[in-house]
């Protein structure tokens, strides 16, 4: 872990001494170097003191340099950019000031690249050399238990019990897969052991298909109304299936077809022996024979690499999940120990979002830019790398198989949360409570716990160079403690709170949180102040759910990307001496955020943003606009009577129209956005018109269309198109049928969608490998050919 955080933060100040202090890049360009052997040393920490301090070195090296760079950089960076600007009889007095920055600045640096080689010269006395590990392949995790049957005798509640690690998750979606289709609504949901009861239930009542209507308002009894009077599994006595460890000839069956499932190639007799070894040590939890099978997946299929992680886990107590965790841990390579660490951060049983995981390593400058792949791409890998290890969760998947959100088993979450306090990656509320020197050092704070118990912030010493702050449920005690200290907290760059069921105002004082770059607002009741104007160093921002926000938040033209969900917005600094708050759907706003690349906003009733404000943000690569009111927004995008689109860097689009079915929109044309290549429409409406696609799109879905026409005819020709997606649509005809059609689509959905006839032959679609189909609830029913039916995947989700 402590490698990998060196790594991202000295890259990132070579890079600014190269770039920005000319002259002085030849004292800095070798600090990266100085420092680049960091690999293997957390591999040698157990049992070794010396390692153990070179590492807490390590960890303090780079933290400095996120220090140096956020005291120093501001100012550099205005200086640049101001020496470009008028008023140049002040040009020589500003270069002095400069100057002194620059000199402390690559002073500092100097300081930085003397401690690196002292480090260079630990690392040799304790005997650490690079090392590098390949992630091997995956293995499918829907079958991790597929030789165990199951019999489900109804009507009876269900109880699955057994110790940690035993398989009870993995047992009890098996039986949920089983048992769904017999009843009229099933439901799936995680309960960690501090429950948080609204959330649940708002979940379960959108998997059973209870109406959004009905989820807003008295959602208890609506849920019990809806259920009422159907068939259950329950009433009668409690039934019990208990799970007992795995005997070691079911260990020894399930590791090596997991072993084998990966690769045919057989096992040398000798490396056979040592796996039988590794499945005595796990001592029959399945969990921690699964993870065993990820880590040799991992490594070559040799005595030596074997023996190693045998004689690790030798190291340990025999039957210690725990420890066989741990060993896992340690043997990821460097660039994956934060980002898996970083799952514990979220509370137990908290489905993480691969959206907006990726937008909090990008803020905490987790994520290292590898010149080739996008920083999203980059985390879909490492997510992949974790899932083939069996360290995480995947809980759904996109259409193209790619992971939309995960989950961490609770003894994972623990290990997290262990080895991340011993490394002071993050801390927890209760060593917030129970630290003596070690607030000191602190820079990431959760308070991941739902208890009400504690108050986490209660005598809360602030930790002086405090970055990161995450805050689950104690909203109001933490903007209680913000009020107090928030000129204390000049370090604190990303702050997150999501709570529930609380009402509170923000106080003005949040202002003063000087830093700040990312702020998430996730809660009832809430309002922002208008001091959140003044916080001029945020790049992101995003609110959700039942907020209010200010008028002059639509005015900070520093963000780089917002995300407004269900808020209304709060007018009454523009009214003297009155405090009036316009929430009407009339109310159109118009906002100055031209430097916007990023922007997620869903209209509910209360405003929306103006379409010319849109036409304006010329930077934006994201758009998402979800039930906008006005169907003027087609024309902001249409590029019929333009050469150069006005969103001219759009790469997403998103557009959901919220107009009267009855109503004819005409189609857009939207062929000059060259770098689109995802599209989501969704228009409710009747479309006319012959519809023109960007050149390059990747993925389009279709929602809500009543009239498709000849749709189909254009997107034949899209020779980059390999996801297409129709929901809720209408149609006559969908012929996907000819030479050369379709030439790279591999995936078709059809969810919920109305049609007549399905054309297909065995030309169109040449690399077509799956079709997701939900059946339109009323009749009749098309008839699918029968390619397409071979190619069928079920699934819960579109």
């Amino acid at each position: 872990m402590a490698e990998a955080a060196v790594a991202t933060v000295v890259v990132k100040a070579v890079e600014i001494a190269g770039k920005l202090i000319s002259g002085r890049a030849n004292q800095s360009y070798n600090l990266q170097e100085n420092i680049s052997w960091i690999e293997n040393a957390e591999s040698k920490k157990k049992g070794s003191h010396e390692v153990a301090n070179l590492i807490i070195s390590i960890r303090d090296l780079a933290y400095d340099v996120d220090d140096i760079l956020d005291t120093y950089l501001p100012e550099i960076q205005s200086h640049s950019h101001n020496t470009r600007e008028r008023f140049h009889f002040l040009k020589h007095a500003s270069c002095i000031c400069f100057g002194v920055k620059t000199n402390k600045f690559v002073v500092e640096i100097e300081k930085i690249k003397k401690r690196a080689a002292e480090l260079e010269v630990c690392r040799r006395n304790c005997g650490i050399t690079v090392d590098s590990n390949a992630a091997g392949p995956s293995s499918d995790a829907d079958d991790l238990w597929g030789s165990r049957k199951l019999f489900l005798h109804a009507p009876e509640i269900v109880s699955v019990v057994g110790p940690g690690g035993v398989g009870k998750t993995t047992v009890a979606k098996r039986i949920y897969h089983k048992a769904k289709n017999e009843f009229q609504s099933a439901a799936m949901v995680y309960i960690s052991q501090e429950p948080k009861v609204g959330e649940l239930l708002l979940d379960i009542a959108k998997q059973v298909g209870l109406t959004k209507d009905d989820r807003k308002d008295d959602l208890e009894k609506n849920l019990y109304s809806f259920l009422k009077n159907k068939r259950y599994i329950g009433g009668g006595e409690s039934s019990l299936i208990p799970l007992n460890i795995l005997s070691e000839n079911e260990g020894r069956e399930l590791f090596f077809d997991l072993i084998f499932s990966a690769s045919e190639e057989p096992l040398p007799p000798v490396v056979k022996d040592i796996g039988e070894e590794i499945v005595v040590r796990c001592g029959g939890l399945l969990l921690a024979l699964v993870v065993a099978v990820g880590m040799l997946q991992s490594k070559e299929r040799n005595k030596h690499a074997w023996n190693k992680v045998l004689a690790s886990m030798k190291e340990g107590d025999e039957n210690d999940c725990l420890n066989m965790l741990a060993l896992s841990y340690q043997d990821l390579p460097a660039e994956l120990k934060p980002f898996f660490l970083y799952f514990g951060v979220f509370p137990e049983d908290h489905e993480i979002f691969i959206s907006e995981l990726t937008q909090l390593l990008l803020a905490e400058k987790l994520i290292q830019d590898d010149g080739v792949r996008k920083l999203d791409n980059i985390v879909e890998a490492h997510i992949d790398k974790l899932i083939a290890r069996n360290l995480i969760q995947v809980c759904r998947r996109r259409s193209d198989r790619r992971v939309r959100s995960c989950r961490i088993h609770d003894l994972l979450h623990k290990l997290c949360i262990q080895m991340a306090e011993d490394s002071n990656f993050f801390s927890t509320r209760n060593d917030l409570l129970q630290s003596v020197g070690f607030n000191s050092i602190v820079r990431r704070v959760t308070t991941n716990s739902w208890s009400s118990s504690v108050n986490a912030f209660q005598n809360f010493r602030i930790p002086p160079k405090l970055h990161s702050l995450f805050c689950f449920r104690e909203g109001e005690e933490l903007f209680k403690f913000v009020k107090r200290n928030a000129s204390d907290l000049r370090f604190l760059s990303l702050l997150t709170v999501e709570v529930e069921g609380v009402e509170f105002h923000l106080p003005d004082e949040i202002a003063n949180l000087s830093g700040l770059k990312y702020f998430k607002l996730r809660g009832e009741f809430i309002v922002l102040p208008p001091s959140i104007s003044r916080l001029k160093k945020l790049e992101t921002l995003e609110v959700r759910s039942g907020v209010m926000v200010p008028r002059s938040v639509l005015e900070m033209n520093h963000l780089k990307h917002l995300f407004l969900f269900d808020v209304s917005i709060d007018e009454s600094t523009r009214k003297r001496g009155r405090h009036v708050i316009r929430m009407f759907r009339s109310s159109r706003v118009e906002v100055a955020l031209e430097n916007l690349e990023t922007l997620h906003f869903r209209f509910d009733n209360w405003f929306y943003i103006k379409p010319s404000s849109i036409r304006k943000m010329s930077n934006l690569r994201k758009l998402c606009v979800s039930n906008y009111p006005d169907h003027e927004m087609m024309k902001v995008l249409d590029t019929t009577t333009t050469i150069t689109p006005a969103l001219e860097k759009l790469e997403a689009l998103k557009l959901g129209l919220d107009c009267p079915s009855t109503m004819h929109i005409e189609w857009l044309n939207l062929s000059r956005y060259q770098y689109l290549v995802k599209l989501h429409l969704f228009m409710n409406a009747m479309i006319k018109g012959s519809p023109e696609f960007p050149p390059n799109l990747i993925k389009i879905t279709f929602e809500s269309i009543y009239i498709l026409g000849d749709l189909m005819e254009p997107l034949k020709k899209l020779f980059k198109l390999e996801i297409i997606k129709l929901k809720n649509c209408r149609a006559d005809k969908l012929d996907f049928s000819g030479e050369h059609n379709f030439p790279l689509v591999q995936v078709l959905v059809l969810w919920d969608t109305n049609f007549r006839e399905l054309v297909v032959d065995e030309k169109g679609m040449p690399k077509l490998d799956k079709i997701i189909y939900q059946p339109y609830p009323f009749p009749p029913s098309p008839i699918i050919p029968r390619r397409l039916g071979k190619l069928m995947v079920t699934t819960d989700q579109y």
